[in-house]
Parts: C-alpha cells; structure tokens; sequence
C-alpha cells in the first residue's frame, strides 16, 4: 500500500492491518488469509506505521508481538 491506498483485491481488513491501524488476533486466523495478514502485520511493525509507533504497548499488542516472535 506504498500510496496510502490498498491494491485492488485487497481487504479492508487486510489494509488497515498493513497501515497499522488494526493487530491481527490470531484466534480468528482460520477464516482469512492467514500469510497475508501476518505479512501485513510484519511490515506495519517495520515501519512502526500507525499502532506501532507507539512504544506502550496494550495487551493486545504484546500478544500479537509475543505471537510474532513465536512463530
């Protein structure tokens, strides 16, 4: 989403992940594209875009990062 805008065929869901402004809960990952998030996730963490710019981090998020560490 180097524009600000998702890519055609792209999932709001999937968009707001890769911009930072949503974590991915790993309890719902069975009904969606699980690499696609996770890699969304990933690259939103490198850039520290929206929710990890942040450095207090909400339970949440220490979840998704533990869980990203883990795998």
């Amino acid at each position: 989403m180097p524009s600000g805008r998702p890519q055609a065929g792209t999932t709001i869901g999937l968009a707001l992940v890769e911009s930072g402004h949503a974590l991915v809960f790993r309890r719902f990952m069975s009904q969606c594209d699980a690499k696609a998030y996770l890699a969304a996730e990933q690259l939103a963490m490198r850039r520290r875009a929206g929710l990890w710019q942040v450095p207090v981090a909400s339970p949440a998020r220490r979840a998704s990062t533990a869980n990203s560490a883990a795998a």
